[in-house]
């Protein structure tokens, strides 16, 4: 009973291509992480308050406005300065949810930019986690390179033969 009421407030994501999150060339706690985001079962200020956990509704890195998902991950005047970095800009338009970022992203993006953008939001989150546990924030440009490195690795790590081994098995 509980998770039906639990489902009835989750508002669905309307029109994301779950298939193409799972697809997604990224290692697979990040493919997860995009699915929890989209989901809406991010530990963010305001769902936690939604929950009756007595914490203030506001962004922990900013300190101005109340915490979503499209806020923690794309809006935050903070998180903005990391997106500049990118080719993706920080551009919102009309998008009034994180769900709706994400298909706008993936509508006009090539997959590249989508895996970069799923790597970063997931750097994003480790660094707000950091504030919030830790009171220690990255730079922008930390974040983003960090970003650009797991990307980089993990496409040159699949790309990469699988060496066999020099000596055969023996039966």
């Amino acid at each position: 009973m509980a998770l039906l009421k639990l489902q009835n407030q989750i508002p669905p994501a309307v029109g994301i291509n779950w298939s193409q999150i799972w697809n997604l060339n990224v290692p697979g706690k990040i493919q997860n992480f995009i699915w929890r985001s989209l989901s809406n079962v991010l530990p963010t200020m305001k769902s936690l308050r939604h929950r009756r956990i007595e914490i203030p509704e506001w962004c922990p890195l900013c300190r101005h406005e109340e915490e979503d998902g499209l806020h923690a991950l794309v809006s935050c005047s903070l998180v903005r300065n990391i997106w500049h970095l990118t080719s993706i800009g920080s551009y919102i338009g009309s998008a009034i949810s994180l769900p709706d970022w994400w298909q706008n992203l993936t509508t006009t993006r090539d997959s590249s930019d989508i895996e970069m953008a799923a790597i970063l939001m997931w750097n994003i989150w480790q660094n707000r986690n950091d504030v919030v546990w830790n009171g220690k924030s990255k730079p922008a440009a930390l974040i983003f390179s960090s970003a650009m490195s797991v990307h980089s690795q993990w496409v040159a790590s699949r790309n990469r033969p699988i060496p066999r081994s020099p000596h055969p098995i023996q039966q």
